[in-house]
């Protein structure tokens, strides 16, 4: 009876910390991916500000974008290194290429046009290459 009580314990153990584990993966994405559409949405106020002529108020709003940003990529390291128990590798490897893609061929493609002040181009990018990237169809 010992040994089974034990036992039972350990494997509950050993599931609660991959449950943890599992946890911890999720909060990160979440995290991460919050931050990312963050980001696309004070872009989107910025462009909203500069049409509006309310150009004190675009600084401050491009930087709030610019600290989101971050904030995401540095999600993304984190869960690079985390472990990832219980989930296939090709998951793992995919969800990191798309949250990548987004941050690298999406939101920086978009922020650089807005700090150049390239317009038609954070048009395209957003339309044509952020939208795709999130799984957005219009």
């Amino acid at each position: 009876m010992a040994w089974f009580t034990l036992s039972a314990l350990n494997q509950a153990t050993h599931y609660l910390i991959v449950g943890n584990t599992q946890v911890g993966g999720l909060n990160t994405l979440t995290k991460g991916a919050n931050q990312s559409m963050n980001t696309a949405i004070r872009l989107n106020q910025v462009v909203t500000l500069m049409q509006s002529s309310k150009l004190t108020d675009v600084d401050a709003t491009l930087a709030q974008a610019v600290d989101e940003y971050k904030n995401s990529a540095a999600s993304l390291e984190a869960f690079k290194v985390m472990p990832h128990t219980q989930v296939a590798q090709q998951t793992v490897d995919e969800t990191v290429q798309n949250w990548q893609n987004v941050l690298q061929q999406g939101l920086q493609p978009m922020m650089s046009s807005l700090q150049e002040k390239k317009f038609a181009e954070y048009r395209r990018v957003f339309r044509d290459d952020f939208h795709p990237l999130n799984g957005f169809v219009e």
